[in-house]
């Protein structure tokens, strides 16, 4: 069992998270939920995923591994492992919570 870890910055900090992950020969690759934007949107007290850690999937009848096609599908990200036939991959999220101080 491997271990990844991946840090993320907000203004003066940082939170830092493990994932464990299967012994494999093929890349893991880090791809965003963007579409090409240079902005996500986002709404207060819903979660939203961000980014996405996947092994790369094969295409029928092609001996190539591909990655970008996951991400940028119509499919709902829990859908990626029956519908790519993904072994295993992790989903990032991220949940802004609105409060409001009470006087």
């Amino acid at each position: 069992m491997e271990k990844v870890k991946i840090n993320f910055h907000f203004n003066n900090m940082m939170i830092t998270h493990e994932l464990k992950i299967d012994n494999t020969d093929d890349a893991f690759a880090l791809k965003d939920f963007t579409g090409g934007n240079n902005s996500l949107e986002f709404e207060y007290n819903i979660p939203t995923i961000i980014l996405s850690y996947i092994l790369p999937y094969e295409r029928e009848g092609l001996q190539m591994k591909f990655y970008c096609e996951v991400a940028e599908s119509k499919f709902k990200p829990k859908q990626w492992g029956e519908i790519f036939n993904i072994p295993q991959y992790f989903l990032i999220q991220i949940e802004f919570i609105k409060h409001q101080l009470s006087e």
